[in-house]
């Protein structure tokens, strides 16, 4: 008579308990920026960064919230992403994100910079529209110091330690 079928385990085995376990089943854009602005992971935190480097086509997605749910550090977050697949322009340009080398500064020109000015100065309103919220980013985009982030203060699109939401979207 025959046992019960072998089990073969590799890695870290742990209980789960009241450990929230989920997965929606693969990566998107859309539930990678949901689940950064809920403070939430439904999968492992580096198959966000995965996904951001492998499959997705935006640059500036918040892989630093995922690396830190991961405990990567800027070295370890740059060499997670050299080992990834995608093309090599892709690993190169978030590698350097990682290490500090590439910054979303650029400064802006036109209606964007007069929004700067007027963050700055703590006068920016609410956009009233998505072609506003995307001048508003690229303002935001010119701030060369923490300082700067003073002005969003009294606008209802920032709350907490410069995390930006954007309720109107």
């Amino acid at each position: 008579m025959a046992g019960a079928p072998a089990l073969r385990l590799i890695g870290e085995v742990r209980a789960a308990g009241e450990e929230r376990i989920g997965s929606r089943g693969v990566v998107t854009d859309v539930n990678l920026l949901t689940n950064f602005l809920n403070r939430e992971t439904l999968f492992r935190p580096v198959e966000y960064i995965r996904f951001a480097v492998e499959a997705s086509h935006a640059e500036w997605l918040p892989i630093f919230y995922f690396a830190q749910a991961s405990q990567l550090d800027r070295a370890d977050l740059a060499a997670f992403i050299g080992g990834l697949g995608g093309s090599a322009k892709r690993r190169e340009m978030f590698a350097s994100r990682a290490m500090g080398t590439k910054a979303a500064f650029k400064k802006p020109v036109g209606t964007p910079a007069t929004m700067l000015q007027e963050i700055e100065l703590g006068l920016l309103s609410e956009p009233a529209n998505s072609k506003d919220a995307n001048t508003v980013a690229m303002a935001i985009c010119g701030l060369v110091s923490p300082e700067g982030f003073e002005g969003l203060s009294g606008i209802p699109c920032v709350s907490g330690r410069l995390h930006i939401t954007l309720p109107w979207l």
